[in-house]
C-alpha cells in the first residue's frame, strides 16, 4: 500500500511540475507605434504611408555593436539585449503600425482586434528568432536553459526545473506535454552541433 501511496504522489509531482512550466508564457510588450512624418510624394515610392513612417528612423550602429560586442559576456542579459536590438532596428516598431480597413469596408472593430493580434504574434515570433540567435550564442553560459525553458518576470534564464523520474517507457515527442518536450530536448538536444 505505501507503493499505492508512493506511485500517486509521484504522479501528482510529475503533473504539478509538467503544468508549473505550462502555466506560464512570457509576452514581449510591443513598443509604440511609429508616427507618421510629412513626406513628399515621390515617383517611384510605392507606399509613402511606410516611406512616412520611417523618415527619421536611422539603425543605431552603438547599440548594434554593443549586441554583437556584449553577446557572449556574461552579465550581458537578454534585456538589455532586447533594448539594444530595439534600439538598432526601429522597423521593428512597424509591427504596431497596421492598417485595417474600416466599416468602409464591410469590416468592424471585431477585424482591428483580430489584425493587432496577428500583428503582435508575427512580432513575438521575429522577437522569439532574437531571443533564440541570443541563447545559440550562449549555450555554455545560460543558453541551454534559456533556450528551453525562458525567462522569468525579471528576463534570467530560468534553470531546469526539478522533474520526478518520467515513465521508462519513452514517449513519441508529439505526444509529450510541453514540459516533457523541453526536459527531452535539454537532455536529449543536439547541444553539440549547435554549440
Amino acid at each position: 500500500q505505501s507503493g499505492s501511496r508512493l506511485a500517486q504522489a509521484l504522479s501528482y509531482l510529475k503533473r504539478r511540475a509538467v503544468a508549473s512550466v505550462e502555466d506560464t508564457e512570457l509576452r514581449v510588450l510591443i513598443a509604440e507605434p511609429l508616427r507618421p512624418q510629412a513626406v513628399e510624394e515621390k515617383r517611384g515610392c510605392p507606399n509613402t504611408h511606410l516611406a512616412s513612417l520611417l523618415v527619421r528612423q536611422k539603425l543605431d550602429s552603438e547599440a548594434l555593436a554593443r549586441a554583437t560586442k556584449r553577446i557572449r559576456d556574461r552579465d550581458y542579459e537578454l534585456r538589455s539585449f532586447f533594448d539594444d536590438c530595439r534600439a538598432a532596428f526601429p522597423e521593428l516598431r512597424l509591427y504596431v503600425n497596421v492598417v485595417v480597413p474600416g466599416k468602409k469596408a464591410g469590416r468592424g472593430p471585431k477585424d482591428k482586434v483580430a489584425a493587432a493580434m496577428i500583428t503582435d504574434d508575427e512580432f513575438q515570433r521575429t522577437i522569439g528568432a532574437l531571443f533564440a540567435f541570443y541563447w545559440l550564442m550562449r549555450l555554455d553560459i545560460d543558453g541551454k536553459d534559456g533556450f528551453c525553458y525562458g525567462v522569468d518576470d525579471k528576463w534570467k534564464a530560468k534553470t531546469r526545473p526539478w522533474h520526478p523520474v518520467l515513465d521508462a517507457t519513452p514517449k513519441p515527442f508529439a505526444r509529450m506535454s510541453k514540459a516533457e518536450k523541453r526536459l527531452s530536448f535539454y537532455t536529449d538536444g543536439p547541444w553539440d552541433a549547435l554549440g
